[in-house]
């Protein structure tokens, strides 16, 4: 039986796997900017259209604005990290066993000893190599 492929890089030169890290950071920062982008509009617009407002109440709503500012700023940082490091962890499961497999079809072209495919239990693509070993077998 081979030995099992243990993974040495999380990050890998995978064209497939870039594709999805690249496609999981679009999809966060894209919407991250057009809803704060909406929302400043939206606040320095209701701001800018109040001429009655008393003295103190500005200075009160500016206050708000930077405090949420600052936890925005400091909360959107360590949600970024952790979504990139669940999107490396999503794309090596669906990048890894493709690799896998690869590898173990050129390594049975070279070796002709080889009879089957491994398959781990929780493989995505376990169906395609257990249809690869039933043609293999025949």
């Amino acid at each position: 039986m081979n030995k099992p492929f243990r993974r040495k890089k999380f990050i890998t030169s995978d064209p497939a796997q870039l594709k999805i890290l690249s496609l999981l950071l679009i999809s966060i920062l894209v919407p991250v900017f057009f809803v704060g982008s909406f929302l400043y509009f939206l606040v320095f617009k209701i701001l800018s259209e109040q001429p009655t407002i008393p003295g103190f109440v500005p200075i009160v709503l500016n206050s708000v604005i930077m405090k949420t500012n600052m936890a925005i700023m400091i909360g959107f940082i360590p949600l970024l990290l952790l979504l990139f490091i669940w999107g490396v962890i999503i794309s090596n499961r669906l990048t890894g066993p493709l690799r896998r497999l690869q590898r173990e079809l050129d390594e049975m072209t070279k070796n002709s000893s080889i009879t089957r495919l491994s398959v781990r239990r929780d493989d995505y693509i376990g169906p395609l190599i257990n249809s690869i070993n039933k043609l293999l077998i025949k």
